[in-house]
């Protein structure tokens, strides 16, 4: 897993986890069981001996569960179950004491001087929604929904989890009165944001959707579906598209009749 932020000096942070397995194997958990798990990467050039650190599920308690002391190699890997079951063997599977829920939750790393170094989200909280099967991973700064997670392992970008296309109650034309067009989204929960000048929305610019948009001149209307821990459709979807040709189709029917009168 590839993450940058929320690594600290040491190099290590949360890189991914998953907060509701129920078929995704995980290396080092037993045949047939699919506990939820989270992974620490060491994106340092030098080992850390975990002895002293610690994950929680609480901000008020940062030392929480505590590592015992192995050795992770830099660009290394570890696994940690959260099964509530509190396991700390060195040479055996580690469990945390605590579970994280999949309807968001708040998981921290913390140093042996009780400093949190890394967190989901970064900005403290609780992160959004989890998912079956799906990981919730720090990729570029960014964290988002892989549909393929990869415990243990490099992220593939391409297994992000995107918001669905928007779509428009009206096909892009000329219409020869003002309408109304509604915008919408299969992806439950996403914000719609929407421009009338031609002009790409993002995640803080445009206006947010919420009623019909009333077009009534010529307009070119754009949009995009936002959705925390989703990847967004790259390009604006166009509506506009939606032009409505009113004041041009009416000249251009007094331009006929003085022709045919003349």
């Amino acid at each position: 897993t590839v993450a940058a932020a929320g690594v600290g000096d040491s190099g290590l942070c949360i890189s991914e986890f998953m907060a509701r397995n129920l078929t995704t194997e995980v290396p080092g958990s037993v045949d047939g069981s699919f506990e939820d798990w989270i992974e620490i990467y060491n994106a340092g050039p030098a080992s850390v001996n975990l002895d002293g650190w610690h994950l929680t599920d609480d901000p008020g308690i940062p030392f929480k569960w505590p590592f015992p002391a192995v050795d992770l190699a830099a660009d290394g890997y570890l696994i940690v179950f959260a099964s509530g079951e509190g396991l700390t063997r060195p040479n055996s599977d580690l469990h945390t004491n605590f579970r994280i829920s999949s309807s968001g939750d708040y998981l921290a790393l913390t140093d042996p001087q009780s400093k949190t170094v890394s967190t989901f989200p970064a900005s403290g909280g609780t992160f959004p929604e989890q998912f079956a099967d799906v990981s919730y991973a720090l990729v570029d700064t960014q964290p988002r929904h892989l549909k393929t997670p990869t415990p243990g392992a490099a992220n593939n970008v391409a297994e992000f989890v995107w918001v669905k296309d928007t779509q428009f109650s009206v096909r892009r034309g000329i219409y020869t009165a003002p309408f109304a067009v509604e915008i919408s989204t299969a992806t439950e929960g996403a914000e719609i944001r929407y421009t009338l000048d031609s002009s790409p929305p993002t995640e803080s610019t445009g206006e947010v959707y919420a009623e019909p948009i009333t077009i009534n001149s010529t307009t070119v209307l754009k949009a995009r579906a936002f959705k925390v821990g989703f990847e967004p459709i790259t390009k604006a979807r166009v509506g506009g598209g939606c032009r409505c040709a009113l004041l041009r189709l009416r000249l251009l029917l007094r331009l006929l009749l003085r022709l045919l009168l003349h």
